[in-house]
């Protein structure tokens, strides 16, 4: 249903090229630190070149090429962009919800906690969600920790799309418990050390409404839970509500485990982290802090990466989405 984003060969290329300038530049750097006994000239060369990589990161979705693992098709790489239909699904999942009013009117429905929050905001490759899901009487015993990696993308006709990537956590997972009030629990670890859940990816789409729908795609999400092979993952996000549906199948494809009764309804409990204030009644529609100013971006801004360019280029580019989208960045800083 959805296919693979790519960008032309020619902007692959300068992406790429981009990208290892950069890395040339930090390892460089790195390597180029001052000790107690560097020369004066290497100081400045140390300066010059964090200086250099410092202001090329800074626009973010010129510089930034990120590998986007289990993209629906193949793997492949993505630029990192924030789409107003990124900040918005950011929006709408950051919180804390629970299903006990669902629980109260039917039995065939248990109390469950759902947190979701924002990990390493500074990363460009991001946004990361730790999402933490817990027997509302056990809130100390979560049976589900996860993080998410979201990125846009586009779907068939050029509808945009976010794929939401699933990642577990090294070690015992129960060590980050409750660690959605404290996100610098998740300075000790970084990326490489999580494990990607191959074929559990989830794509979200904008309904045409204010909601955004979407699941897995295809059989490939692997459960062995009660005899299954497969799990399949159904979402909606709504202003206020998440829908989750998750199923897993056996090998004839018949329901072994999950909700026989439609989705688990987890309304809103908390918007955003426990230690950023509350903007506005409806995070999906007024998009509170960042995620407004992403949303506010022209589609000049959001459309394609900047590709790399020369001095004099960009000299008669100055008032290009891109130039705008670095002063706007150094400002708000």
């Amino acid at each position: 249903m959805f296919r693979k984003t790519r960008s032309t060969d020619s902007d692959a290329t300068r992406d790429i090229f981009a990208r290892m300038t950069i890395d040339r530049f930090r390892r460089d750097a790195s390597s180029a630190l001052p000790t107690a006994f560097a020369s004066t000239r290497r100081r400045a060369v140390a300066a010059v070149l964090l200086a250099t990589a410092a202001a090329a990161a800074a626009i973010p979705g010129c510089m930034e090429i990120v590998q986007g693992p289990n993209t629906p098709g193949s793997a492949g790489q993505v630029v990192t962009r924030r789409t107003p239909l990124l900040a918005r699904a950011v929006s709408c999942l950051e919180g804390s919800f629970s299903s006990a009013d669902q629980a109260k009117a039917d039995p065939n429905f248990r109390s469950i906690d759902l947190h979701m929050t924002e990990i390493w905001p500074d990363r460009l490759d991001g946004p990361w969600l730790y999402v933490e899901q817990a027997v509302s009487e056990m809130p100390e015993r979560p049976y589900r920790q996860q993080i998410y990696r979201l990125q846009p993308g586009t779907g068939d006709g050029g509808v945009p799309v976010v794929f939401s990537f699933v990642y577990t956590l090294p070690g015992d997972p129960l060590a980050f418990a409750g660690a959605w009030k404290d996100i610098t629990r998740f300075e000790s670890i970084e990326p490489g050390l999580l494990s990607i859940l191959d074929g559990c990816t989830v794509t979200l789409r904008g309904d045409g409404a204010e909601n955004l729908v979407g699941g897995t795609y295809g059989t490939g999400c692997v459960s062995t839970m009660n005899g299954a092979t497969y799990t399949t993952s159904e979402v909606t996000l709504k202003p206020e509500l998440v829908e989750t549906l998750d199923r897993g199948y056996d090998t004839a494809g018949t329901q072994v485990w999950g909700s026989e009764h439609g989705p688990y309804r987890f309304a809103r409990v908390r918007q955003g982290r426990p230690d950023r204030s509350a903007t506005g009644d409806s995070p999906c529609r007024d998009l509170a802090s960042r995620a407004n100013r992403i949303a506010s971006l022209t589609p000049a801004d959001t459309a394609t990466p900047c590709p790399a360019r020369s001095q004099a280029s960009r000299r008669a580019a100055s008032g290009s989405a891109c130039a705008r989208r670095g002063s706007r960045r150094s400002r708000s800083a």
